[in-house]
């Protein structure tokens, strides 16, 4: 039986700066995790940090790293016996709470010559208030069964038959005798290919019972969280096969159905607009606001979970505004929580079509949810030309923004990245706009350049360059004195 909190360890250490003064805060969490299992790179040590362990019980820590908006704040892994190259992954967060994945690899007990990829999901909750400790706490699997009435494009195969893979070669021949004769080049590719397999064999943990994967699909799981500190995870995937398209939900409740797993199927809304988008539909990102939830195909549209707080909650679909297309959609658009995380509002920045121009429009919409009505109405827009003609604290770059994120405490303000290519890096600069008043207020270097590539987060600053990513808003209750310790 799972447990909503599990022991954690939050060790006694130097204070990460609260102020009882201010009061609650929101943060950009970089989506990139910084693994920090000791030596030159220590897991920094605050009152964020807790502790908790895998499924197949090799024990980790997390602590965050936070500053005020516009600086990107950093969650970091202290985990020691976990797969060198995997340093975790974030994947929602709505409140106190946040969502991320830890994956170990492990040998198959009853069959030695699998490698089996089981991922770990824990609600990170933050120490609230009342002066409780920060918590950790492990989801149960989802063991829900895939089908190909799912129609959904499934993640890369979480297991891994190795034994196949080191038998797989061919080019043997037949010699007039009847004898195989094997060449050269296919004993030097079987001999590549078998110490390829004890290569990657060696990378698994035994265990002593056997673990089964979830089910779960990362890209489509969102997390919703109430006032009253009840949490709901929720994974969404679409029946594809029949005409009308059905969602399959799958919802786990803190405080409900003893904290297992809930299966259900449900049909979902178009209100007048047309269905045929969800037959293509495919999440791109889960965002949260009040009750609700929605899933984003930022090509289409959000399909919308209201009152998610219900053992069924009512879905619907909602097309963005028809504007020119393009295939950067997942960059050049958000949708985002605002006004403490009441409103949703829809960035849309549209790229002039002009050969070789970098001109751009940012547009803001918001999204109205009235008795049988759901639409986005327009809001402000801001040109190219207008943002770089403004007065500014730095210098702008000249090229299209990407990634706009819009303010949680304060609708006008919006956050965007700009990536300038170099020799080496890509350096990126944050520039934060105010959309209503047509002001620049900040611009900040977020990677500046080659020399970062010879310092302590040199692995992270190559990553973020060749895939970049948006950064992900988290809103704390507890008042915080934002100060990144180095």
């Amino acid at each position: 039986m799972y447990s909503w909190r599990e022991p954690i360890t939050n060790p006694s250490s130097a204070s990460c700066g609260w102020d009882g003064k201010r009061g609650g805060a929101w943060v950009m969490l970089d989506r990139f995790v910084f693994r920090r299992d000791g030596g030159v790179k220590p897991l920094p040590e605050n009152e964020t940090t807790a502790g908790s362990s895998t499924c197949i019980d090799v024990p980790f820590r997390v602590s965050l790293d936070l500053v005020p908006p516009p600086a990107a704040s950093r969650i970091n892994v202290e985990w020691p016996g976990g797969p060198k190259a995997n340093a975790g992954s974030l994947v929602a967060a709505h409140r106190d709470c946040i969502l991320f994945r830890l994956t170990s690899i492990v040998r198959s007990k009853t069959s030695p010559q699998y490698l089996i990829f089981p991922d770990d999901y824990y609600i990170y909750r933050l120490a609230a208030a009342d002066g409780s400790s920060p918590s950790l706490t492990r989801l149960p699997p989802s063991i829900r069964a895939k089908t190909d009435a799912i129609g959904e494009e499934p993640e890369p195969d979480r297991k891994s038959d190795l034994k196949s893979e080191s038998e797989s070669g061919s080019g043997s021949s037949e010699s007039e005798s009847g004898e195989i004769v094997v060449s050269k080049e296919v004993k030097w590719a079987e001999k590549v290919i078998q110490e390829a397999y004890q290569r990657r064999l060696a990378l698994g943990v035994d265990v002593d019972k056997e673990v089964v994967p979830s089910s779960l699909v990362m890209q489509n799981i969102g997390l919703c969280s109430d006032e009253a500190s009840s949490v709901v995870v929720a994974e969404l995937q679409l029946n594809k096969r029949k005409r009308k398209v059905s969602a399959e939900l799958s919802l786990l409740h803190s405080d409900k159905c003893g904290c297992e797993w809930v299966y259900m199927s449900l049909p979902i809304q178009c209100n007048n607009h047309s269905s045929g988008d969800l037959h293509v539909f495919w999440t791109q990102a889960t965002v949260p606001f009040s009750d609700h939830l929605c899933w984003v195909d930022y090509r289409r549209g959000i399909v919308l979970g209201q009152d998610m707080q219900k053992l069924s909650p009512n879905l619907s679909y909602i097309p963005f505004p028809r504007t020119s297309s393009s295939v950067h959609e997942h960059k050049l658009r958000s949708v985002c929580a605002t006004d403490g995380g009441s409103k949703l509002k829809f960035i849309d920045v549209v790229v002039d079509k002009q050969p070789r121009s970098t001109g751009f429009t940012i547009v803001s919409y918001n999204l109205v949810l009235t008795e049988g009505h759901m639409k986005w109405e327009k809001e402000t827009s801001m040109t190219s030309k207008e943002l770089w003609g403004l007065q500014a604290p730095g210098r702008v770059p000249r090229e299209v923004p990407l990634f706009p994120l819009v303010s949680l405490d304060k609708p006008q303000i919006v956050h965007l990245q700009f990536s300038e290519c170099t020799d080496y890096i890509d350096t990126v600069t944050l520039v934060t706009i105010d959309m209503d008043a047509k002001e620049v207020i900040s611009v900040l270097p977020h990677i500046k350049g080659e020399q970062e590539l010879h310092g302590e987060d040199a692995d992270v600053v190559e990553a973020r360059t060749s895939l970049p990513q948006p950064f992900l808003p988290v809103t704390f209750s507890r008042p915080l004195n934002l100060t990144r310790h180095t």
